[in-house]
């Protein structure tokens, strides 16, 4: 789901689980960024990986660069609303 978001196949996705492991989402959240897409918490904020395992807020929100700003809320707000 990552690698279609950032070749632009897909507008974006929300991953709803907060706890996660490095191993399986870094990858492809630095793939998202490096082709110009963001990926974020539920607010807005940066997703990080300081270790094996890391926490994200409300899930990490994901979006293509050419995803809309409009589609890029929705995303963010289907988060939130869990």
């Amino acid at each position: 789901k990552y690698f279609y978001v950032a070749a632009g196949r897909a507008a974006g996705f929300v991953q709803y689980e907060e706890q996660l492991k490095s191993w399986d989402h870094a990858c492809g959240l630095i793939c998202v960024e490096e082709a110009g897409g963001s990926a974020s918490d539920c607010e807005g904020g940066r997703v990080a990986f300081p270790g094996r395992t890391f926490r994200v807020e409300g899930g990490v929100v994901c979006c293509s660069r050419w995803a809309s700003e409009e589609v890029r809320r929705r995303l963010l707000g289907a988060a939130t609303r869990r």
